[in-house]
């Protein structure tokens, strides 16, 4: 696919300020923050596996146009943020999800701790975002806004459980290797990966993060390692298990995918706090938020709606 030029999708925010902080393992996380005048307030936006701040810049304009300051970072291994493998940099990992989490908190605490704010946040970042919900008490979160939060990995949850636990066994014993069937970056192979048809029907959008790889190297990503498969597992049984338990203090929107094949709708449902707003967009795939006009325009009517109901700060 030709790199897609002058397209709006492509277009950085006005005010858009790159910063960066040392997490407490001393890495290195790259910062964005998109400033408007008299704002009604600020969202902290959060992506999911493999993404990075240029794919949001939309959204991020999107939102800046309904008066709200937006800030946002790059998990570890990820965009414009520090590589943990320094000699397979396009390979992403982590040992714990309790990395992301701890960075999560590090960075509310320090970028957040004196206003208001409200969290959008994308599968892989709606999952760190609700296990930060459950055990985190912060008076200043207004609400939750969760696109296709990853509670369960759909390819995982359909192999049965005794192969799982074969095959998972087998690949641990290398953990910085791609996950099985995964692919290194190239520029005819990273289509097939991520950002694609398969995760939006928008033919646009289907290529926005693989033509900022293809233009920036730095933020050039192949598929998970084993390491970050493995604790991904570790993570979802952990929220799942809080989700039973702990009740989810703050309001929240969540929005599944109807034609979602990346994570697991069943489980969500079922798990789900019964005080959230649960909606389906039956049409969208997994990326929400890089989905066709209609269906981001019916997310965006729901997300009005849960801003406006749950916003004290409003001028």
């Amino acid at each position: 696919m030709k790199t897609v030029i002058n397209q709006i999708c492509f277009m950085a925010p006005e005010n858009l300020i790159w910063g960066e902080f040392k997490n407490k393992r001393g890495q290195i996380i790259r910062t964005a923050t998109s400033y408007i005048d008299l704002p009604r307030g600020k969202i902290l936006l959060l992506g999911g596996l493999s993404e990075f701040t240029e794919k949001y810049f939309e959204t991020i304009r999107n939102l800046n146009a309904r008066g709200y300051d937006v800030i946002s970072f790059d998990w570890v291994s990820q965009g414009g943020s520090e590589r943990p493998l320094t000699q397979y940099p396009t390979r992403i990992y982590v040992e714990t999800f309790d990395d992301y989490q701890a960075d999560l908190i590090e960075f509310i605490d320090t970028h957040l701790s004196h206003e208001p704010f409200f969290i959008l946040a994308h599968s892989m970042g709606a999952h760190h975002v609700l296990r930060y919900a459950l055990h985190q008490k912060n008076k200043n979160i207004l609400g939750l806004i969760l696109s296709a939060p990853m509670i369960a990995m759909y390819a995982v949850e359909k192999i049965p459980p005794l192969f799982r636990n074969i095959i998972l066994k087998i690949i641990s014993h290398n953990k910085i290797n791609f996950v099985p069937a995964g692919l290194d970056w190239s520029e005819f192979s990273t289509p097939h990966l991520s950002g694609t048809p398969a995760l939006t029907s928008d033919p646009i959008r289907a290529y926005i993060q693989h033509n900022w790889m293809t233009k920036n190297s730095q933020l050039r990503l192949g598929s998970p390692t084993v390491a970050w498969l493995l604790a991904a597992i570790k993570s979802c049984v952990d929220l799942q298990a809080d989700l039973k338990n702990i009740p989810l203090s703050y309001p929240a929107l969540i929005c599944l995918a109807g034609d979602d094949f990346v994570v697991s709708n069943a489980i969500a449902l079922s798990l789900l706090p019964k005080q959230a707003h649960v909606i389906t967009l039956k049409s969208a795939k997994h990326e929400i938020m890089m989905e066709r006009d209609d269906i981001r325009s019916e997310f965006f009517k729901n997300l009005d709606r849960f801003l406006e109901n749950h916003n004290q700060f409003q001028l």
